[in-house]
């Protein structure tokens, strides 16, 4: 089987890094993203393949923190949490692209991680509620930064408290649509 799956980057407007240290948060999804398409494989091999990172591969007995590429840890962290929830995870190939700089401070790990659990759900045929999606990419960095891109819509800003996990879509009044646009040099 053969899918894809997209996810956005997402901005703070208030509470930055109050996300990890349990406190209330303001972000939004942006208009860049991310991009997975990959497909199951026979073999007990995970294969990522990144146009920016470069390419990894970790047999899937051998699930624990890579040190020569860091970047593929977001993806394994995903693949732990999913198994942890009862979604056998196996083998599998992935291609990875988008216009979500890493390092830019637009959650681009988070992307990775939302779009990695979205990809891996629909080659394993399994669904799951948007605040689970994005509590299991909670998991690997340790904050909610997935939230955004897992249960915006329509780029709708949203406050997050930490603690409880509970939630507020805010709409904007004074403009149609929120939109912020990532400078990339």
């Amino acid at each position: 089987m053969r899918a894809k799956a997209y996810a956005p980057g997402r901005v703070e407007l208030l509470g930055n890094h109050t996300d990890y240290n349990e406190g209330v948060m303001l972000g939004a999804a942006i208009d860049r993203g991310l991009n997975i398409t990959g497909e199951n494989r026979e073999e007990d091999l995970i294969t990522i393949n990144s146009v920016s990172m470069g390419r990894a591969e970790v047999p899937c007995a051998e699930l624990r923190a890579q040190t020569k590429q860091p970047w593929v840890n977001y993806v394994l962290g995903v693949i732990h949490e999913l198994k942890a929830l009862g979604i056998p995870i196996a083998g599998f190939s992935a291609d990875l692209d988008g216009n979500l700089p890493a390092g830019s401070g637009l959650s681009s790990s988070a992307a990775l991680e939302v779009a990695t659990a979205l990809l891996l759900l629909t080659l394993h045929q399994r669904e799951l509620p948007p605040l689970e999606i994005a509590k299991a990419c909670q998991g690997p960095n340790g904050s909610l930064l997935a939230f955004n891109p897992v249960c915006s819509t329509k780029s709708l800003p949203s406050m997050v408290e930490q603690t409880t996990l509970s939630f507020l879509m805010l709409a904007l009044k004074r403009c149609e649509r929120f939109r912020f646009r990532a400078a990339l040099r």
